[in-house]
């Protein structure tokens, strides 16, 4: 004979996994992580041809002299007069010009010139200028040059305590974040409608003639927890994949061990927020009523996800290792924390104890709580009676 709650686990799975909204939602969120992966991308190569600025240029000494300077993105052409060119420069059909009055090189340029590009070329052509008076007056450049070199400082990065935290890192931990937050929210809120909803339609009494309360909450809890782990494994396998494909990031080990903590650490903070929302759902009997008793799960839900914005502006802060081991914070720090790098294998081995002893807490609560009012209809159930051994 099946277990009955295999069965019902698997009624919640099959139903809610061909519903539309599951389809939609995981395409679309699908989408928009490609869209985030490749459109960097595309931007970049549809504006690869206007990188180059043009300096137009009279005489061959000073293109020579440009030249020489490999500065980047910069394309020298030659011009007859010192009028052509700039007019060149007035007609927008280059950047900066450059000509000779004299004995002294005269740039011109528009409003509309890079600012780091007319700098470039004005440093070239001084630090040109200044050799050349420097080698009339007799100065051996290459003597000049060893000395330079010889009395120029030295860098040594200083390795500190801290963890550090990359541009790359960071940019994983908040996809991951983002993630976490939207699942544990989005399947916990799940879990309370489906609670409401058997209860509102009676169903519940319809079920609870063949199987225990026990039986009908864990196979809900896990259906439901099922097609949410199913899809996350799908947002971070795509947006792996895409990120890799585009460029975005390498999918070395530590990024690929990212995902798989990310998604083990799914389980135990669904079950902590499922079994603590269908007990809170259990107290009410109608739809509209379901914000009442599960406002403060939401609340500490989008607590953790602020706490984890927060910690983007300094991952590597004290307080983001301390707070990323304590339920129910670590839900969503946690995975972003370890994904920068920022705690130590036995912090995570102590954040998994601590959510796994929460998680049994919650269960046991919320499976009281839903035991002993998921059969009262009409006026809300209060916690005390809930708590009650009355069924």
């Amino acid at each position: 004979m099946t277990n009955p709650t295999l069965l019902i686990a698997q009624r919640e799975i099959s139903t809610r996994i061909r519903a539309k909204s599951f389809l939609i939602s995981t395409l679309a969120t699908v989408l928009i992580f490609v869209a985030f992966a490749y459109v960097p991308k595309l931007f970049e190569m549809f504006s690869a041809g206007d990188e180059s600025t043009t300096v137009a240029v009279v005489g061959q000494d000073i293109a020579a002299a440009i030249d020489s300077a490999s500065l980047d993105g910069v394309d020298v052409e030659q011009e007859e007069t010192a009028q052509s060119a700039r007019a060149a420069v007035a007609d927008g059909d280059a950047a900066i010009a450059v000509a000779v009055d004299g004995t002294t090189p005269v740039i011109y340029y528009s409003s509309d010139t890079d600012q780091t590009i007319l700098s470039e070329v004005t440093t070239a052509l001084t630090n040109i200028a200044q050799a050349q008076a420097l080698a009339h007056q007799g100065v051996d450049m290459a003597q000049l040059q060893e000395d330079v070199a010889a009395a120029s400082p030295s860098l040594e990065q200083v390795a500190t305590d801290a963890p550090e935290v990359n541009m790359m890192t960071a940019i994983i931990a908040f996809v991951i974040g983002i993630l976490m937050f939207m699942q544990l929210l989005g399947y916990g809120v799940t879990v309370a409608q489906g609670v409401v909803e058997e209860k509102q339609s009676r169903v519940v009494e319809i079920l609870l003639s063949t199987v225990t309360p026990r039986q009908l909450l864990i196979g809900k809890v896990l259906g439901i927890g099922v097609v949410g782990f199913i899809q996350l494994a799908i947002f971070l396998a795509v947006a792996g994949v895409a990120a890799t494909q585009s460029g975005f990031i390498q999918l070395d080990a530590t990024t690929a061990s990212t995902i798989a903590l990310t998604v083990a650490w799914f389980i135990p903070s669904y079950l902590f927020y499922a079994f603590a929302y269908a007990g809170a759902a259990s107290l009410v009997s109608r739809q509209e009523d379901i914000g009442q008793t599960t406002n403060v799960l939401t609340y500490l839900i989008t607590g953790s996800y602020l706490a984890a914005v927060f910690a983007m502006q300094d991952m590597a802060a004290p307080w983001v290792a301390i707070v990323s081991i304590i339920p129910p914070f670590s839900t969503v720090l946690l995975p972003m924390a370890a994904s920068a790098g920022v705690v130590s294998i036995p912090a995570v081995l102590l954040a998994t104890i601590l959510l796994l002893a929460a998680t049994v807490g919650m269960s046991l609560l919320g499976a009281r709580l839903y035991r002993n009012s998921v059969l009262r209809t009409g006026a809300r159930v209060t916690l005390r009676d809930a708590l009650s051994r009355a069924s």
